[in-house]
């Protein structure tokens, strides 16, 4: 049975007091971090940050950018700063051609062209969107990892609250070294009027400030799905 989001806080408490015989206070900094990032508490996650805080998210291998159709065609809907094409491409660029293959909702839902190893060649012909100009964009997959600063972040957990009636945590365990503390757990969730669970589960590395006690970043680290989209995507 999924808790209230408002009884999230209690079940931190009860993991804290569980744990207390092992805990010092960067430990029990990363754990009121968790009660206020779940509980969408943004003023209390600021408190708890380094001005330079910064949320690495989990890296993946790919180009860096996110598609959708419109109209039967194929849009570039976003692309990450980190991509390697992010002085070529463009939101809103209409993607033509891939790997030679002229672009089809068909040809794409056979195989998805932009997983695969690092190195794996990848070929485009796209229209600008802001001109009738063609752009052919030649590279390879790579490794990303996007950044978030301290106010992204805290945009980013104001809006993953808002969507969730109810969530909580459950096996939380964590170890420490020095100023690293790893951290895993299970996150469950469900939306207003509606019986379905949502889950996830998930391996962070905190950073903490040692100066002022206060988390300076968290690496979200690499999942077996990353690891299988290589393999789904070689050739």
């Amino acid at each position: 049975m999924v808790k209230p989001m408002k009884n999230i806080f209690f079940l931190i408490i009860i993991i804290q007091i569980s744990l207390a015989m092992g805990q010092n206070r960067k430990e029990r900094i990363v754990l009121d971090f968790l009660d206020a990032r779940y509980s969408g508490n943004v003023v209390m996650l600021k408190s708890l940050s380094s001005p330079d805080f910064i949320y690495f998210n989990t890296p993946y291998v790919g180009l860096g950018i996110t598609t959708e159709w419109k109209h039967d065609s194929l849009f570039i809907k976003n692309i990450s700063e980190e991509s390697p094409a992010y002085n070529r491409l463009h939101q809103d660029d209409h993607i033509l051609e891939i790997n030679h293959s002229l672009v089809s909702q068909k040809v794409i839902g056979k195989e998805n062209p932009f997983i695969g190893p690092i190195g794996k060649s990848i070929q485009l012909i796209v229209q600008s969107s802001d001109s009738s100009n063609f752009i052919e964009y030649q590279g390879a997959l790579d490794l990303i990892q996007k950044k978030q600063g301290l106010g992204q972040f805290l945009d980013h957990i104001q809006s993953f609250s808002s969507l969730w009636e109810s969530s909580e945590l459950q096996n939380v365990s964590y170890f420490s070294k020095r100023n690293n503390i790893v951290i895993s757990y299970n996150w469950i969730g469900n939306k207003e009027g509606e019986s379905v669970q949502y889950t996830f589960s998930t391996i962070e590395i905190y950073e903490i400030n040692p100066i002022n006690i206060t988390v300076k970043s968290i690496q979200s680290q690499w999942s077996e799905r990353q690891l299988l989209d290589q393999i789904k995507g070689t050739p």
